[in-house]
């Protein structure tokens, strides 16, 4: 077997140099940078419709503050429950936003899957959809904790 080594910087094709140098800043700050640039500029499409930058730091800047104020910050560990759609989104960067830390779970794990996995990694608030397929097993792994 032979191995080909290119330079995969001369097929990087990208407008912005591979070289290019950013400011450091957190995660949810570069999303409010580019919403105060181009607010109606397109985030991301889901299932036919668009959400543009302002939408989506609207809605992060309003969960953020929600979590806020039920104690999320530094320490604070933050389930995601959540399947690929506009409010994983919106949830992952408000909890960063809010100095929480995001704990991904899939929405395919069983009970007792999610239940270890949330006792495993100190999960102390959980981010889902009220539908049928997710509600209630989160009901039934926070039964179970009680």
């Amino acid at each position: 077997m032979t191995s080909i080594q290119t330079d995969w910087s001369k097929n990087y094709g990208h407008p912005t140099r591979w070289s290019q140098p950013f400011m450091a800043r957190r995660l949810p700050e570069t999303l409010f940078v580019q919403a105060r640039r181009r607010p109606a500029s397109r985030f991301l499409h889901f299932m036919g419709r668009d959400f543009t930058y302002g939408e989506i730091a609207d809605q992060v800047e309003r969960m953020a503050g929600a979590l806020s104020e039920r104690g999320v910050g530094p320490d604070c560990r933050v389930g995601l429950f959540l399947p690929n759609c506009p409010q994983y989104v919106v949830a992952y960067y408000a909890i960063l936003r809010a100095g929480g830390t995001v704990v991904n779970f899939s929405p395919l794990y069983s009970a007792e899957e999610l239940a270890w996995q949330v006792e495993d990694s100190g999960t102390e608030i959980m981010v889902t959809l009220d539908v049928e397929a997710l509600f209630p097993l989160i009901e039934e792994v926070r039964a179970q904790s009680s």
